[in-house]
């Protein structure tokens, strides 16, 4: 009976470990995906807050023809175009079009500088002012996103969490197994062994 209580104490103990060994790697596995999540996100805010500078840049120019604007707007423009691919090439897809989008609003951009440098300020204005709707329903798209992959990244950290607490519970269980099967082994033993007899 002892043998067969041992032997299932050691097989439970080595099923706890291999469990907690398990959900140890699928809290790390879980942690990277949050840590992903949350790295896109932040590359998508970088890229709409460098969008909507550049917009207010460009509209200050429609409206000054100022020329020294431009720099400025053309480092902003840069800069969101620039995250917003990194945000992309991180998620590995883009469902939703945004790079292309995204060139074609910078194209549309420099379609308004030319017609303000032509010293057509009607013309700048009405294309700014169409631009500037699309550009709105391109930042509430990629709003959308960030909070998605926030959503997500929250998703993941919580279900790190939870591969964490099970693994603390499984090793836990291990050490409590481990340990009971080796006091039956000592027990096993010393039962074992033979009497001393008294001496006379």
């Amino acid at each position: 009976m002892w043998k067969l209580v041992l032997i299932v104490a050691s097989f439970l103990a080595i099923a706890f470990f291999v469990a907690f060994v398990w959900q140890q790697s699928e809290k790390s596995s879980r942690e990277d995906e949050a840590s992903k999540h949350a790295e896109i996100a932040t590359m998508l805010e970088a890229a709409v807050g460098d969008g909507l500078g550049a917009g207010t840049i460009l509209t200050e120019y429609v409206q000054t023809g100022n020329p020294e604007l431009l720099p400025a707007m053309q480092t902003k423009s840069d800069g969101g175009v620039r995250n917003l691919t990194a945000a992309i090439t991180a998620a590995g897809s883009d469902p939703n079009g945004f790079v292309k989008t995204g060139s074609v609003i910078v194209q549309r951009s420099g379609e308004v500088i030319a017609l303000r440098q032509a010293g057509d300020v009607a013309g700048a204005g009405a294309a700014l002012q169409a631009l500037a709707a699309d550009f709105a329903t391109f930042v509430q798209q990629q709003r959308d996103l960030i909070a998605q992959e926030r959503q997500a990244a929250a998703a993941s950290t919580a279900s790190a969490d939870d591969a964490n607490q099970l693994s603390t519970w499984f090793i836990i269980a291990g050490v409590v197994t481990s340990l009971a099967a080796a006091g039956g082994v000592v027990v096993s033993v010393f039962r074992r062994k033979p009497a001393v007899p008294l001496a006379a």
